[in-house]
């Protein structure tokens, strides 16, 4: 009788989806829920947790008709997680910071392709079958939000948030000095001025606007009824809007 014997190659591999999903080793935070309200915190209550198959639009929609803010986002690639393994995981970590909201998208990257071999022996030499593994893998995006408090809201005057330019607007627009808009609110001057996302606020009341803190101490000092004019940039154009402080 003629003997064969059947020898495996070992091959390891490592499958992130058979392990629990920790959102906080690549949680970057912007805001700790150590400077916002006690009442805008998870507190006793079960976070709410959503899925989005277009994250960045459905944040601006969750902070402008919402009023609420972005604490912290983690990104990362890996295989393939059930949403309900993602939201149970998300919902750990909200508990674990104390934020009330998250919002999660998981998007196709790539597909990776592994090949094992097993070899078998016989006396008439030896032969090997290959066996070849695809495993698919995802971009992970989680946005961890948190409401803004009645207070907090009371002592918004135009209903604008903004940031600095970075270095590839600079470079675009060609200017060094504005602040970005990336948030227009809902029901405020700024919303029914027209004022976008993305434009730039380059003066108030014909005072150059250099970066974000210039725009925000001029906010600060805004009383209910002043009458202010902003000049703003939108695709490389100069507007001027007139608005009345809330």
């Amino acid at each position: 009788m003629k003997k064969f014997y059947l020898i495996f190659l070992p091959i390891f591999f490592l499958f992130f989806s058979c392990a629990t999903l920790d959102i906080g080793e690549f949680y970057e935070p912007f805001i700790s829920t150590e400077n916002i309200p006690a009442s805008c915190r998870l507190g006793k209550q079960k976070p709410k947790i959503l899925a989005s198959n277009d994250i960045d639009n459905d944040v601006l929609a969750f902070r402008a008709d919402k009023y609420y803010r972005i604490m912290g986002c983690s990104i990362f690639e890996a295989d393939k997680y059930e949403d309900d393994e993602i939201s149970e995981a998300i919902e750990e970590f909200c508990e674990d910071v104390d934020i009330p909201v998250g919002i999660y998208s998981r998007i196709y990257s790539t597909t990776e392709k592994t090949t094992s071999y097993s070899y078998y022996y016989s006396q008439y030499g030896s032969f090997s079958t290959p066996r070849t593994v695809r495993n698919d893998r995802y971009n992970y995006i989680i946005y961890l939000l948190a409401p803004y408090s009645k207070n907090e809201i009371s002592n918004w005057h135009l209903g604008l948030s903004v940031r600095n330019l970075n270095p590839d607007e600079r470079k675009e627009i060609k200017r060094n000095t504005g602040a970005f808009v990336t948030t227009v609110f809902n029901d405020f001057p700024a919303f029914y001025a027209d004022i976008a996302y993305g434009d730039i606020i380059i003066a108030v009341n014909n005072v150059q606007i250099k970066d974000s803190q210039d725009f925000k101490n001029v906010e600060q000092n805004l009383k209910n009824g002043d009458k202010i004019s902003i000049t703003y940039l939108r695709f490389g154009e100069k507007h001027t809007v007139d608005l009345i402080s809330k």
